[in-house]
């Protein structure tokens, strides 16, 4: 397998290289790596030639680590990107020999595709640090603001997260790694097996202490420069890593943007001559030197074979002890055949049981879509029982006015029957019968307005239930190890039937729905995967979701009791007749 590290400068990406090699995977001949330094006094684990590689390629263009607002690297012209491809190739051929092996180098953030064309099996392993203790650490080191330096980590984070998104990824949490090695170690040892990286070893935890130390944790969360920048956007994309690998988009925002520009203005020019031609040549001569080593090699390997060849010929017995090395050469020969059919063995339990996965997979699938229908039933019925309710509620309110009115009229007609005659009692008589009916029509009315409640609590239980089962399965491991099968075999199960277009269109061109704010009040919304447009209109009105923090259904449908009566969404009504009505979102 092919490791590949992804992590901005000052995230501990030299920490998490050096803990990939006592795993043992393979970092480089000795003399190739750069170093060490007061920064990072234990090594940063960066070859030195994969260094030159990508400063090359980023000077080429008038870029560099700390320069990279106008960078694209989909716009790199093609002879430096074929230039790139024949050395990087070159650099990789070394490498496979010695499978496993990682790669350690902050700007493979920003040219990750590159890499990416001479890769055959690329692992991503992720680390994240906040992004506040990383500009601080870059305003130590290199005097970089802490507004830029929080737009340099969103440039690198955005650029590895979306770039590697096809890859099988890992991901570690700086904190974590510093403060608990030993458990972030091992979850990290144990992933990567699950991922099929063989050949890797637990580090012993008397290994772990020497290398991991905290005393090198420097600009800690605790921080001020932490406090005083809460609210920074890139503090809001760091919370997204809690649960796992988010999916960014490769587009910096605006204002990074802006920050960035701003930074680089403030920066001397680079050198206009750019280091196109040491750095190749540096490369070809380690890379000589490495083949003028090897046929050293083979030359002495030959010298020794001629000389052991002569003395088979001089010495009669020796020829008894290769003999009885060749059968022992056999039985070995014999040992590997027995291993290699338990391997085959093992790779036909290992095919049934990706079947088996295949067919569990299209289980859920329809699951899924047993699932979907249930909700949109459930809401269906939902909205029924609650029409059942307002229904039976008016109907009592008029049967209680009935009854207020005989109280009035029996009230009246005891007093007449005092003053008049006996003929008023037999009338009293008649309006009490006629008044004992009516209460008892109220009641039955009131057991319809119980019953239409427990109807409605019924169904919302229902509903929540298939959401969670819903968000449950989507957040489930089996899911996402299926997704890639999913992709293959035609994506994402048909959804029913969705809201009008028109109205989606409506909603969409206001500006007053907040697709972000939705999602995140509402998290089975994003478990299920539905458009939040979509849902609202569906569903959300009818459950008293709002669209955004200044909108507030359930206000907005009290003070216009005519838009729940006829069923219209509240948000669009208020879009269609805001001009002319002049109504209050609230």
């Amino acid at each position: 397998m092919q490791m590949i590290v992804l992590g901005m400068h000052r995230s501990g990406t030299s920490v998490l290289a050096r803990v990939l090699n006592l795993m043992g995977g393979y970092f480089g001949p000795e003399g190739v790596s750069t170093g060490s330094n007061q920064e990072n006094p234990k090594g940063f684990w960066e070859r030195r030639d994969v260094r030159a590689l990508n400063d090359w390629v980023l000077h080429s263009v008038g870029a560099d680590w700390n320069r990279l607002a106008r960078f694209d690297v989909d716009n790199l012209p093609e002879s430096i990107v074929s230039e790139f491809s024949q050395r990087a190739a070159r650099l990789v051929l070394e490498l496979d020999a010695h499978r496993p092996w990682f790669l350690k180098e902050p700007r493979l953030c920003i040219l990750l595709p590159l890499w990416l064309r001479v890769l055959e099996v690329p692992i991503a392993i992720h680390i994240i640090r906040h992004p506040v203790e990383v500009a601080a650490s870059l305003r130590t080191r290199n005097g970089i603001p802490i507004a830029a330096g929080l737009a340099l980590w969103e440039k690198h984070v955005r650029s590895a997260v979306a770039m590697s998104r096809h890859l099988p990824g890992v991901l570690v949490t700086h904190r974590q790694l510093v403060l608990e090695p030993a458990q972030e170690i091992a979850r990290l040892h144990k992933e990567l097996a699950d991922l099929g990286v063989a050949g890797l070893r637990l580090p012993g935890k008397q290994e772990i202490d020497a290398f991991v130390s905290t005393d090198l944790y420097r600009e800690r969360e605790s921080s001020i420069d932490v406090n005083e920048n809460d609210g920074a956007e890139q503090v809001r994309l760091f919370g997204r890593f809690k649960d796992g690998l988010p999916h960014l988009e490769l587009k910096l925002p605006a204002g990074s943007v802006k920050q960035l520009v701003h930074y680089e203005s403030t920066l001397p020019p680079m050198d206009p001559t750019p280091k196109s031609q040491a750095m190749p040549q540096s490369v070809d001569v380690a890379l000589r030197e490495k083949v003028a080593a090897r046929e050293q090699e083979a030359k002495s390997l030959r010298e020794s074979v001629a000389k052991l060849e002569a003395s088979l010929l001089r010495k009669e017995e020796r020829l008894t002890a290769e003999l009885m090395s060749i059968g022992q050469l056999q039985a070995q020969a014999m040992f590997v055949e027995q291993q290699s059919a338990a391997a085959r063995m093992e790779i036909g339990k290992l095919q049934a049981e990706l079947e088996r996965s295949l067919v569990k997979a299209a289980g859920q699938e329809r699951e899924l879509q047993s699932l979907q229908s249930r909700v949109a039933t459930l809401s269906a019925a939902n909205a029924s029982a609650e029409s059942r309710l307002e229904q039976a509620i008016a109907k009592a309110k008029a049967e209680q006015a009935d009854h207020s009115r005989l109280l009035e009229k029996s009230e009246a007609a005891r007093s007449e029957a005092e003053q008049n005659s006996e003929t008023r009692f037999q009338e009293l008589a008649m309006l009490t019968q006629v008044l004992l009916e009516r209460e008892t029509a109220l009641e039955s009315a009131r057991k319809d307005l119980e019953a239409a409640n427990a109807d409605l609590s019924e169904c919302r239980t229902e509903r929540d239930t298939a959401h969670e089962s819903l968000a449950r399965m989507r957040n489930s491991r089996s899911w996402r190890i299926t997704a890639p099968i999913r992709a293959l075999f035609g994506g994402r199960p048909n959804r029913p039937h969705g809201a009008p277009a028109k109205e989606i269109d409506i909603v969409s061109r206001s500006g007053l729905f907040d697709r972000q704010w939705y999602l995140e009040t509402y998290p089975d919304v994003a478990a299920s995967g539905m458009d939040p447009i979509e849902h609202f209109l569906r569903f959300g009105a009818v459950e008293r979701r709002n669209p955004a923090p200044g909108f507030d259904v359930e206000s907005y449908l009290a003070k216009n009791p005519h838009v729940a009566q006829s069923g219209m969404n509240p948000l669009v009504h208020f879009i269609v007749n805001r001009s002319s009505e002049g109504q209050s979102r609230t």
